[in-house]
């Protein structure tokens, strides 16, 4: 109910160390090798992540997916949309906004 800065068009702005801290935790989210399900280590990583986002609904996010280079440039660029699409996934299904999140493969 409150509005937020001017800056970001009054919208409430995600804190510094939460930001860094999304940003952290998105690097050691892992996959089963050539594959786009997710290991189970890295699941805690992924409610972090989403306990974090659940209270900034409105905030826009980018995911990005990304494999190694073992394969066709075709195979991993696919892959790695999928990937990034399982973590928007993974967060829609549990009660986050679909619109506020773009899944990207690198």
């Amino acid at each position: 109910d409150n509005a937020g800065t001017q800056a970001n068009n009054g919208c409430h702005e995600m804190e510094q160390q939460q930001h860094e801290t999304l940003n952290v935790l998105g690097q050691v989210l892992l996959f089963k090798f050539n594959s786009y399900s997710i290991i189970p280590d890295s699941i805690d990583a992924l409610e972090w992540i989403y306990e974090i986002l659940k209270e900034y609904q409105d905030a826009k996010v980018v995911v990005t997916g990304h494999t190694d280079s073992i394969g066709s440039a075709e195979f991993n660029m696919a892959l790695s949309e999928m990937r990034a699409q399982t973590v928007v996934n993974y967060r829609i299904k549990r009660g986050l906004n679909p619109n506020q999140f773009t899944a990207i493969g690198k």
